[in-house]
């Protein structure tokens, strides 16, 4: 009986989990996306700088 509440409870709760998850992971891929892009700004601005 018990056992049977717990697994309800899980399954109700799988959507919001894949959702957080999926929040997560996009907002790391949004973050290191971010990270890259700047450190190619500094590496093309240091680039520019040398062949000056």
């Amino acid at each position: 009986m018990v056992i049977e509440i717990q697994t309800r409870y899980r399954l109700d709760l799988l959507p919001a989990i894949m959702l957080l998850v999926s929040y997560g992971v996009w907002q790391t891929y949004g973050s290191i996306r971010k990270a890259a892009s700047s450190l190619d700004e500094t590496a093309k601005d240091t680039a520019g700088g040398l062949e000056a």
